[in-house]
């Protein structure tokens, strides 16, 4: 090559470029990779993501700081499901910041929280056992200056327990001729029988029964007449220690009521269930009677630990709840 002759840079030139075609040595990924000389069919790199620098590290970008020192968080205001105009003025809510009870709270007075705060409401949870049931709502203080605890969720609309006059509305049927059981409308039984009867139960419009948690049901029986009395499909629960029997010849079986539907516009479906009646080897006759007593569950606030908790009877074994109700199945 004579001197200026320059032909040896297309030389060099196109031989990298079909290296790099051909990805001889990797060379193309690292033009690529690196400075992003990319051809048909390749992706240039992508720079890392960042985690937005927060303390938590994590994805995504960190949410801004709150402006706000902290904020002044109104109680409830509660109302009574499906009757917001009926007065609940008197009653209070027991409120935990970050776990901490900070006491009973008037429906609609002030607390002041700071924004992430964890707080836990139990609305009504010094209402009377025949007025309303109580109702828990659970979040994360916003960041604003002031705000409601109604705005997190319906908690605050809460039950009015079962009317007495009513109690659920028991019925059962007898099995031998299909007429609601009632006094002078017995089931017969004989000896060895095993026998089912439908039962269905109802709560009053727009009231409600063991709205939160399960309750119990204890069937109630003489001991020499009756082998076992079942109720089909309900789970089998502990007897509640303020429970006693009838009489020193009996002898109980207990079942967790199932939850029932609440209705939204407060006009509940009827339940239906049914139990089996094992006798014994034995005519029950008369004055054998079974007992069902209903114990409705509902929050109670430990007396050791503080902690809320459901239950048909707190730690104390002190009913909890609406007073409870008994029907009687009469027999012969």
């Amino acid at each position: 090559m004579g001197k200026g002759d320059n032909s040896w840079i297309f030389f060099v030139v196109g031989g990298l470029l079909l290296a790099a075609v051909f990805n001889v040595g990797g060379l193309g990924d690292t033009l690529c990779s690196k400075w992003n000389v990319c051809l048909a069919g390749q992706e240039a790199a992508q720079p890392p993501a960042s985690n937005g620098g927060g303390s938590n590290g994590g994805g995504g970008t960190s949410a801004p700081p709150c402006i706000y020192d902290g904020g002044t968080m109104t109680v409830g205001p509660m109302h009574e499901k499906w009757n917001p105009s009926t007065s609940v003025t008197g009653f209070a809510a027991r409120v935990f910041v970050n776990g901490v009870d900070r006491g009973l709270k008037d429906d609609s007075s002030t607390l002041d929280v700071k924004h992430g705060d964890e707080i836990e409401i139990y609305y009504m949870e010094n209402a009377s056992a025949t007025q309303y049931y109580t109702n828990v709502a659970k979040f994360n203080a916003p960041c604003s200056p002031s705000f409601t605890s109604a705005q997190f969720g319906d908690a605050d609309e809460v039950f009015a327990v079962e009317s007495s006059s009513n109690y659920l509305n028991v019925k059962v049927i007898n099995d031998d001729d299909g007429n609601v059981n009632a006094v002078g409308a017995n089931e017969t039984l004989g000896s060895g029988d095993v026998t089912t009867l439908q039962f269905t139960y109802q709560p009053t419009f727009e009231d409600a029964w063991s709205p939160n948690c399960r309750g119990v049901l204890v069937v109630e029986g003489n001991a020499t007449a009756y082998d076992k009395i079942i109720v089909n499909g309900w789970e089998t629960a502990p007897i509640p220690n303020q429970h006693s029997l009838g009489a020193v010849t009996d002898q109980g079986w207990a079942y967790y009521v199932p939850l029932i539907p609440i209705p939204a516009d407060g006009a509940y479906q009827k339940q239906s269930a049914s139990l089996t009646i094992d006798v014994a080897d034995v005519n029950p006759g008369d004055a054998t009677d079974i007992t069902l007593s209903w114990y409705d569950c509902d929050y109670y606030r430990h007396s050791s630990t503080g902690k809320m908790m459901t239950g048909v009877e707190d730690d104390a074994n002190a009913d909890v709840g609406e007073a409870t109700f008994t029907d009687i199945i009469y027999t012969n």
